[in-house]
């Protein structure tokens, strides 16, 4: 009597439903094969076998459907249990019935948002529209979806997400954009991020995460923004993040990151924008910096930084804004530094660097700010730089060269 029952729940319009079945395969008789139907409080459900997709290695797994039955239609429910993970059937692709039973296309997409929902507090703190609702998952507020219903974008700046980042998305394989900046999200940035190998802007910023920047990210390499500032990440930066040659912006400011900077991240020939500053990095600037040579800011201020300023920076011609404050850098300004024309900030306030400041300085036509204070710089100003409108010459101590 039970295939009949299963041909009939195929042959019918399929119910889709974002509510875990309450089954798991333990309710069903091992000894009794796949093909069985049960009824618990009411509600029947059946195991059986269906077809694993690209995230599953299995080509044959057992998952349990919710058998419904609304004003005489019976239905299976989308949401089904795979090797103890939730997954989502493909409610508009059934499978024909045979005689060996039901077999369901898997989507996992629809379930791994579900997890997300839940894991950041949906339901209280955010309802974004059609959240966990039977609309189609591209019509959910912030996501979209190719033309195979997977998940490209997760879009939710200041959407008051709280909770932590589940580990499952990095099972979206399809992920183009992943952007969660300015929430309440707490926790760790799971590794499992880094199997998002699709992946082309990570936006974490402005959270609460907390713990290392996982080695594992350094996998994404088609990633070309990493935004992770303002947040209470610890440790040391990844020498890993060197092998994202795609990128342009590495944004971790507003940290609590520790130790070097990796010398690695000179291979970043395509980075743009580098702000590493308001962490605690210590040891030397690296002179393998000079080397991305496409870079606009380098920004490395309010750190521990010592060693004196590579006099190898002034090779990066696009440079717009050079920030070294705040540090313990040493030695004398890299006349060097008067090859960046393109320069318009210059901050290097609030070090230990001596000697006379350099007058190659005002070749800098374009500089329209220049911090130097709390230095010990002795002689006299180079009379080019009094053109600049902001600056804070005025309390070195020095007067205008003649």
């Amino acid at each position: 009597m039970l295939r009949p029952l299963m041909a009939l729940a195929l042959l019918l319009s399929l119910s889709c439903s974002d509510k875990e079945p309450p089954v798991a395969q333990s309710a069903f008789d091992e000894q009794a094969g796949p093909w069985q139907t049960i009824e618990i409080n009411g509600a029947t459900y059946r195991r059986a076998a269906a077809k694993a997709n690209a995230t599953t290695q299995a080509s044959d797994v057992l998952v349990t459907i919710p058998i419904r039955n609304i004003n005489g239609q019976i239905g299976l429910a989308d949401t089904v249990f795979i090797e103890g993970h939730i997954y989502t059937a493909n409610c508009s692709a059934p499978g024909s019935p045979s005689d060996d039973g039901p077999s369901v296309s898997i989507n996992p997409d629809r379930a791994i948002l579900i997890a997300f929902y839940r894991a950041t507090g949906g339901g209280s703190a955010w309802t974004g529209d059609h959240w966990v609702s039977d609309e189609p998952i591209g019509t959910w507020e912030g996501v979209t979806t190719n033309a195979d219903e997977r998940v490209t974008h997760l879009e939710l700046p200041s959407s008051q997400l709280r909770g932590s980042i589940p580990a499952e998305l990095g099972l979206l394989a399809h992920l183009e954009e992943l952007v969660l900046s300015s929430n309440d999200l707490s926790g760790t940035i799971p590794a499992e991020l880094g199997q998002l190998t699709n992946l082309e802007w990570l936006y974490l910023d402005g959270n609460d995460l907390s713990g290392t920047i996982p080695s594992a990210l350094g996998n994404l390499t088609n990633l070309e923004n990493l935004v992770l500032s303002n947040n209470d990440l610890s440790g040391s930066i990844p020498s890993e993040l060197g092998r994202l040659t795609n990128l342009k912006w590495l944004f971790l400011s507003g940290n609590d990151l520790s130790g070097s900077i990796p010398s690695a991240l000179g291979q970043l020939t395509n980075l743009e924008w580098l702000y590493l500053d308001a962490n605690d990095l210590s040891g030397s600037i690296p002179s393998a910096l000079s080397q991305l040579t496409n870079l606009r800011a380098l920004a490395l201020s309010r750190n521990d930084l010592s060693g004196s300023i590579p006099s190898s920076l002034g090779q990066l011609a696009n440079l717009r804004a050079l920030t070294l404050a705040s540090n313990a850098l040493s030695g004398s300004i890299p006349s060097a530094l008067g090859q960046l024309t393109n320069l318009r900030w210059l901050t290097l306030a609030s070090n230990a660097l001596s000697g006379s400041i350099p007058s190659e300085l005002g070749n800098l036509t374009n500089l329209e700010q220049l911090r130097l204070s709390g230095n010990d710089f002795s002689g006299c100003i180079p009379a080019s730089l009094r053109a600049i409108k902001t600056n804070d010459l005025a309390n070195l101590g020095l007067s205008f060269c003649e």
